[in-house]
This record gives structure tokens, sequence and C-alpha cells, in this order.
């Protein structure tokens, strides 16, 4: 029995290694050190009853590995009605690079707080990200996910976005999130370094 379970957990082992030696050897050039500025243009909650909100958010990515990067962000909200939202998000991804597309999944530890005039309310949740990165032309990358949340409340939203490189170190964004309580648009812009 313990020779069964010796020879399965190698296969197992000797699996993965190989499946990430496949992937590491498929490298597209796509980056994952960068820092990002962003505005938040437009942006809806359903569930507070408001419509009309902006504000900023920053963040960066850092591949730690071949196939593994650790992410945080913050964003940070006004909406009418005297309603203030701030989230920030520490968690990790992995690839899984095929020829020219690079697919992603990340988790991440989400706190989120919520300002009102009549109170004031945070929770600490989770997010699940499944995603797809791909140059469609030498200076355009297109981005798309399907992103699982619970903070207080649980969603799913898709998003998509678009990045211009003006050189290799930097590049100009647009993104645009969809869901039944968050609608939002963003423009930012990304310094990559170190690849």
């Amino acid at each position: 029995m313990k020779i069964k379970t010796l020879t399965a957990a190698l296969s197992l082992g000797l699996g993965a290694f190989l499946t990430s030696a496949v992937f590491a050897a498929n490298d597209n050039g796509i980056q994952y050190n960068y820092g990002e500025l962003r505005y938040i243009v437009d942006a809806e909650l359903d569930n507070l009853d408001t419509e009309d909100g902006d504000g900023f958010g920053f963040g960066g990515s850092f591949r730690i590995d071949e196939l593994i990067y650790v992410i945080a962000d913050y964003e940070a909200l006004d909406y009418d009605r005297g309603i203030d939202t701030t989230v920030l998000q520490v968690g990790a991804g992995v690839i899984l690079p095929f020829q020219k597309i690079d697919f992603i999944g990340e988790a991440a530890l989400v706190d989120g707080d919520v300002d009102t005039d009549v109170g004031d309310s945070s929770d600490t949740g989770f997010r699940i990200t499944g995603g797809a990165r791909t140059y469609v032309m030498p200076k355009l990358e297109l981005r798309g996910s399907l992103t699982y949340i619970d903070v207080e409340d649980d969603d799913t939203f898709a998003t998509i976005a678009g990045d211009y490189f003006f050189n290799k170190s930097l590049s100009l964004n647009v993104s645009k999130d969809i869901a039944a309580d968050v609608d939002r648009f963003s423009i930012g812009v990304r310094y990559y370094f170190g690849e």
C-alpha cells in the first residue's frame, strides 16, 4: 500500500513538474511586474441605490517565479448621497501560458469599508478570478476575466480591458466592469519593470 501511495505521489509530482516546464517554455512576453495608477471615471453601485461615483485606485503585481505572481490593490470611491467606499485586496495568481495567450487564475483577500451619513460598515471576504491576457498587435494587449467576490454580499462580474503600450515600460489602459450590482469604467497608466 505504501509503495502504491509513493508511486502515485511521485507520478503526480512528475506530472506537475512536466506541466510547469511546458507552460514555462511558452513564455510569450506578457509582463507581470508593474505598478498602476487609475482613475475610475464612472461607477454605479445598485445595491446601495446610488448611481454617480468616481475615485482612484492604485496597485501592482510582482512575478515571483515563472508561474506565480503576487498582487495588491487599493481603491477609494466617492458616490452621491454621501457614500464613500474603500477596498484593499492582497493575493496571488498563477500563469498558464499557451502559445500567444496567458490564462490566469487569482485568489485574494478583500477588505471593504463603506462610509455613509447614517453609519459605517466594514467587512472582510475574498475574490476568485479567472481570465486571459493576449497581445492582438505588438503594442496592444487585451485582457478579459470573470470574478466572483464575497464581501458582505456576493457578486460575479466580467471585466474587459485593453492596454496600449507607448514602449516596453509604459502603457495606457481602459477597463470596464459589468455586474448585477457594479458597473464602472476606468482609465489607468501602468509602469512595467524588471522583466
